[in-house]
């Protein structure tokens, strides 16, 4: 099974022809009537004809190929929005959203992401606490920014509201 999805993520990679695309996940459900689901995303979001373009390339690969002697289900889709953050690649679109970061240490962290640093391998979130303040009797809300390594992020979800 792990080579199957070696072979098809690489199939991936040689169809695709668009650098801003990239695969998320692919899980193979095994049985006699398999199910091949890659989810992808973009640096600017993934449309319905790409995934369209993916499919009928990549089902084209895998029957050429014969990669699946029985007959087999290939779905392609965007990541759904209630799925979470799984490559820092995603983050820099999500820039100035909402995000609900749980950390590895099992605590977590809810702010507006402010930035993303590749070299740094982290996200700056702004988070709101309240605090002390010196002089005043009241705790009051402070926004701090945090840097947050991606090694320490557990799970990652964007948190969208209606206005």
């Amino acid at each position: 099974m792990a080579s199957l999805q070696k072979t098809i993520t690489d199939i991936f990679e040689e169809i695709n022809a668009d650098p801003s695309l990239f695969l998320v996940k692919l899980t193979i459900t095994p049985g006699k009537y398999q199910k091949v689901k890659l989810a992808l995303d973009g640096d600017e979001g993934v449309t319905v004809d790409q995934c369209a373009t993916i499919s009928r390339k990549l089902g084209h690969q895998i029957e050429e190929r014969e990669l699946i002697a029985n007959a087999f289900t290939l779905e392609v889709s965007s990541l759904g929005a209630d799925e979470s953050l799984v490559l820092l690649r995603q983050y820099p679109k999500n820039i100035g959203r909402k995000l609900k970061v749980s950390l590895q240490d099992k605590s977590e962290k809810t702010g507006q992401l402010m930035d993303v640093s590749q070299e740094q391998n982290s996200i700056i979130l702004a988070v709101e606490t309240k605090e002390k303040v010196e002089g005043k009797k009241k705790k009051e809300l402070v926004i701090r920014e945090e840097e947050i390594p991606f090694d320490n992020i557990k799970k990652c979800m964007v948190i969208f509201s209606i206005n």
